[in-house]
């Protein structure tokens, strides 16, 4: 092969890749259509094809291939253009030139324009929901969300603590002594206590006070005090 088939087989070699590329251009366009989560990176032109440099029209232009991944976002945000908007590799420039014209924006991939206007469309779109661009309007604030108010887990009642009664005495023949006592001390009023002593201790089986057991003591108190009652009473 001589140096003259090399110069025209490599233009052509290169043409055809060119269209192929631009074939794969419009089909990246179409599974972005259906899947718009799906990126496109360029890795560019293999080094060994012969690349034309911006307004060298004798030389073909070798279009970049595009390669999907997924991905959320890959603007680089840390400059702007003069549209305000970032610099986006799946539509511009990896050189990240800008246009020397106003409002000198970033310079889009070689053929971008022509062959995918609608990715171009499509990450302009994007970029101003997201705040970016010429008459992109900021998002609207998200509202804070409320804090939920939790209730206080339930105290479960305390079960009131019941009290014992304080233990009573036993009433004692000591005890019915001394109740007898009082009572016969009290004649100034007319109270006959001691006549009626018989026959309250008489169905014990006692015919004195002094003969009251521990066991009849408490049922003779009871009675003493009833019949007390029923003579202050009369």
């Amino acid at each position: 092969m001589n140096d003259r088939d090399i110069t025209v087989t490599v233009p052509l070699i290169a043409s055809v890749l060119s269209r192929t590329a631009n074939y794969f251009n419009e089909l990246a366009a179409e599974v972005l259509a259906h899947d718009p989560d799906l990126v496109p990176v360029n890795t560019g032109a293999p080094e060994w094809l012969p690349v034309a440099a911006d307004g060298d029209e004798n030389q073909p232009a070798v279009a970049e291939v595009p390669v999907f991944v997924t991905t959320e976002t890959v603007w680089d945000a840390t400059e702007l253009d003069g549209e305000n908007r970032p610099h986006d590799p799946r539509i511009h420039g990896r050189a990240k030139n800008k246009l020397s014209k106003k409002p000198h924006g970033w310079k889009l991939q070689r053929g971008m324009a022509k062959d995918s206007p609608a990715l171009v469309k499509q990450v302009h779109a994007e970029m101003a929901a997201a705040g970016y661009g010429p008459n992109a309007q900021p998002p609207a604030p998200v509202a804070p969300v409320p804090p939920v108010a939790v209730p206080p887990a339930p105290v479960a009642p305390v079960p009131p603590v019941a009290v014992p009664p304080a233990p009573v005495a036993p009433v004692t023949p000591a005890d019915v002594m001394e109740y007898m006592s009082a009572r016969t001390t009290d004649l100034d009023h007319g109270i006959d206590f001691v006549t009626a002593i018989p026959s309250i201790i008489a169905p014990y089986g006692f015919k004195t006070v002094a003969e009251v057991n521990d066991e009849s003591a408490a049922q003779i108190y009871d009675a003493f005090e009833l019949k007390w009652a029923e003579l202050t009473a009369a």
